[in-house]
């Protein structure tokens, strides 16, 4: 008998597109689909512990289709402190070099670790760490995180600021090509992994996780850093968005195409589900006008038999009004 996980959330889209009362289109509007109920979902609590069985964290069974030259990891978190380190997501390993003529046996680490060092935004690759900070990252407080990895560069950012670009030595490798070990949302490593790591998971919550095999633009990060996104993204491997508020699996909603990737994730420890979630200025269902005035949006989640929603286009600090023409669709 064939099995398989599954969780369903409703949802709608909308498209249309936004002039000016003269035909001109207008490109670079955000359109939000405010629900009157208010934001629905979850988060996911990673609950502060000492005792080492019961750290949470998510796993992610390791998978040839997870493993590129390049990279995008971002996610949406609210920190319960900011002590010492609160691992994101991570893919870390080791080599082993045997030691001759008595020398020590050694651990080199290899893959990747995005993590909060205190107040500290931090990424691994390797031996190698980059780090930044930013007056937004504040715990207690939802804000958003993401980091880049090309094949020559690495830029970390804090909601919709670039707090950091730099050049890198190392490569994923070995992970660009072999690397089957698990991916760690909330912890750098397992337990008992001979490596110089004290092994913290991150406390507090985290929402909207998402994993890329490619590099996003600056824009690509600044226009999706508040909206909900569209699950069949070019190069989306992983979207955890932690709204299934039940059972011990977070379940993934990325797409290749039409086919869904099943990258689900396994809570371990106490990792529990949370109703805590960003504001709905901070995220929300939307999209960006493109050079047509067009916009579309992919994913608008509604409970029960359904809600109202309200379109309001914002063209940077300005909501738009006056000589504003605006057509829409709508599939619920």
């Amino acid at each position: 008998t064939a099995t398989d996980n599954g969780f369903r959330l409703s949802f709608g889209t909308v498209n249309g597109q936004i002039t000016y009362s003269g035909g001109v289109a207008v490109q670079g509007v955000k359109v939000s689909a405010d629900p009157a109920g208010g934001n629905i979902g979850g988060s996911m609590n990673f609950v502060n512990v000492t005792s080492w069985p019961s750290r949470p964290f998510l796993r992610i069974a390791g998978d040839t289709a997870l493993s590129a030259s390049e990279l995008t990891l971002q996610a949406y978190v609210k920190p319960e402190n900011l002590v010492g380190e609160n691992p994101i997501i991570s893919r870390l390993g080791f080599s082993r070099s045997s030691g001759s003529f008595g020398a020590p046996t050694t651990y080199s680490p290899y893959g990747y670790s995005f993590y909060f060092d205190g107040n500290e935004l931090k990424l691994r690759l390797g031996t190698q760490v980059f780090s930044a900070t930013h007056a937004d990252i504040v715990a207690g407080n939802w804000f958003s995180v993401a980091a880049t990895i090309k094949s020559d560069t690495v830029k970390l950012f804090v909601n919709k600021s670039l707090v950091l670009a730099a050049s890198k030595s190392q490569s994923l490798t070995p992970t660009s090509a072999n690397n089957t070990d698990d991916i760690l949302i909330g912890k750098h490593l397992e337990d008992g992994d001979p490596l110089n790591f004290t092994h913290p998971s991150f406390t507090g919550h985290m929402e909207e996780v998402r994993f890329y095999v490619r590099a996003l633009s600056n824009k690509e990060i600044f226009q999706t850093n508040d909206i909900y996104i569209n699950p069949a993204s070019n190069g989306l491997r992983g979207y955890w968005r932690f709204d299934e508020g039940f059972g011990n699996i977070a379940y993934d909603y990325s797409k290749t195409n039409a086919t869904p990737n099943k990258n689900h994730a396994t809570l371990s420890g106490l990792a529990n589900w949370s109703t805590d979630v960003p504001t709905a200025t901070q995220l929300s269902a939307g999209a960006y006008t493109n050079q047509l005035g067009s916009y579309f949006i992919p994913f608008i989640p509604y409970a029960g038999s359904g809600d109202n929603f309200t379109l309001t286009p914002t063209f940077g600090v300005h909501q738009l009004q006056g000589r504003l023409s605006m057509i829409v669709q709508a599939v619920l």
